[in-house]
């Protein structure tokens, strides 16, 4: 797995293309709590170039369900199934791995 380095300000993302983003989303509990709905947070950078996505999380508050990728994980998902990673995401991780960003855990 490789992840940002726990030293590292993941602000330093946004000169690589990265955008933060604050998402905002209902819990998966079919019970809430005094009969309203709750919601968890997750703070993230995120890098799309329409065929991939590559998220960085930067922390998750109020979650009830386990996610597949953790703090400060890098993790890449496709857009369209069938494209496979493009060489642009691999750029990008290359570049994040050459500026000691990165570490293998």
């Amino acid at each position: 797995m490789l992840k940002i380095k726990d030293n590292v300000n993941l602000k330093e993302l946004e000169k690589f293309g990265f955008i933060k983003e604050i998402k905002k989303e209902k819990t998966h509990k079919y019970k809430y709590r005094n009969g309203e709905e709750d919601y968890y947070t997750e703070i993230l950078y995120k890098y799309d170039n329409g065929i991939n996505t590559i998220e960085i999380l930067e922390r998750r508050k109020n979650s009830d369900w386990r996610h597949i990728n953790q703090e400060r994980e890098i993790y890449v998902y496709e857009s369209d199934y069938e494209m496979g990673i493009s060489k642009d995401m691999i750029s990008i991780i290359y570049d994040l791995i050459q500026a000691k960003l990165v570490e293998k855990v």
